[in-house]
């Protein structure tokens, strides 16, 4: 848009929503001088520097640079002289590095979830998403839904997509040993639903005492006789097949063992 445009602000026809605030003629004159030289009045000198695209990332920081090699960083520049830039990186792909887990117990980055039992955003209930990162203090992971908003929920409203080996199940005793992918969680029955893998891959219903979860997975803790680590979260360090039960790791670092059935993954 050249020197008009620096001087008119970026108003509503601008590039982007970071730039909210009018610019000063003086402002206008001294980014179009960074950027092309400083000539008299604004204007570029006979010297002035060519500015060329040096990538596709636009403002994020290096996208521009001159003839001889400097990199021009138009955020600082614009935050320099006043200019909320904040817009500007406003997408899904700068919000999956905005939070990350800062749990051992958390899911990590990128766990595709599924979920459940939001009595506000019900709409979400069901869906599937991808988990950006775990805030500590709020207790809750923000969590992109497929094709839609980037929200925060909390670990009871989430069921991992995960991979689990069917043991023990007397209804169906051909499926034991066999793998299936968990698709989600039935909060009134209390059961995964989940999809057996192999030639014929069929829909089964699960009690998480069910399924044997793998070694590293992020667990959620319930139903045990003491309160003390009920919705705690966990990380499964080791499967006792003999008796049942998993070994998990608590965020203190302290160890239990638990049953497979007070378990949520």
């Amino acid at each position: 848009m050249g020197k008009d445009g620096l001087q008119s602000g970026f108003s509503a026809g601008g590039p982007g929503p970071g730039f909210q605030q009018g610019m000063s003629e003086e402002q206008a004159q001294k980014i179009f001088g960074s950027l092309f030289g400083g000539g008299q009045g604004g204007r570029p000198s006979s010297g002035a520097t060519r500015i060329v695209f040096g990538s596709p990332g636009g403002f994020g920081g290096s996208g521009m640079a001159g003839m001889g090699g400097h990199p021009i960083d138009l955020e600082s520049m614009f935050q320099a002289m006043g200019m909320d830039m904040s817009g500007l990186a406003g997408d899904r792909q700068s919000k999956r590095h905005r939070s990350q887990p800062s749990s051992p117990c958390a899911l990590v980055q990128g766990t595709t979830v599924v979920l459940h039992g939001l009595s506000k955003a019900t709409e979400h209930n069901g869906k599937s998403g991808d988990v950006l990162g775990y805030d500590e203090a709020k207790g809750r992971y923000e969590v992109a839904v497929q094709d839609g908003p980037v929200i925060w929920v909390k670990p009871t409203n989430l069921t991992q997509r995960c991979s689990v080996e069917i043991d023990g199940l007397q209804s169906k005793p051909e499926l034991n040993r066999k793998r299936a992918e968990i698709l989600g969680f039935d909060a009134n029955t209390g059961r995964y639903v989940a999809l057996t893998q192999g030639a014929s891959p069929s829909m089964v219903s699960l009690q998480p005492g069910n399924c044997i979860l793998d070694h590293g997975t992020a667990v959620r803790l319930h139903g045990l006789s003491s309160d003390t680590f009920n919705g705690a979260m966990a990380r499964v360090i080791e499967v006792d097949r003999s008796a049942g039960r998993y070994r998990v790791s608590c965020k203190d670092g302290k160890q239990i063992k638990v049953k497979y059935e007070h378990v949520f993954c």
